[in-house]
């Protein structure tokens, strides 16, 4: 009977009913990768302030693992977005006693910002260390 219910309620779009108070609601199936948007979640139980700033707070999140549409999001599904992906070009700053100099590389691994990836020097072939500082760019560490 309460899979019935819960089908009727993903099936006409009442999220409220599906959830306990307190949750956070997918309105929409969403792929790993997807970027949350505004209006991609609904609270349980929307006079609850302590939940509508955990909503704010998951917006602008990428989803690692697939959230499906009418089931509640937990923490572990979302994280920060993805700066820099495997296989794509990367620009290289490279600084040291004033000087800066920039190349373009290959990620040789995915990251965010922050975080620390090899990468490959197109023009010498060597893979540096550098750590993610923007939308496809990096610094090559020392």
């Amino acid at each position: 009977m309460i899979r019935f219910l819960l089908t009727i309620c993903v099936l006409t779009g009442s999220f409220a009913a599906v959830g306990h108070a307190g949750e956070i609601i997918a309105k929409q199936s969403l792929r790993v990768g997807a970027i949350i948007a505004p209006g991609d979640l609904v609270l349980s139980d929307p006079d609850n302030n302590a939940d509508q700033d955990r909503l704010v707070g998951m917006t602008g999140l990428e989803v690692r693992r697939a959230i499906v549409r009418g089931r509640a999001v937990r923490s572990h599904q979302l994280g920060p977005p993805t700066q820099v992906r495997r296989n794509k070009s990367v620009i290289m700053h490279f600084r040291q006693a004033g000087i800066g100099l920039r190349t373009e590389g290959r990620a040789l691994s995915s990251g965010t910002l922050g975080d620390v990836i090899e990468v490959m020097n197109l023009d010498s072939r060597l893979t540096v260390r550098a750590e993610v500082i923007g939308r496809n760019q990096v610094e090559v560490r020392r």
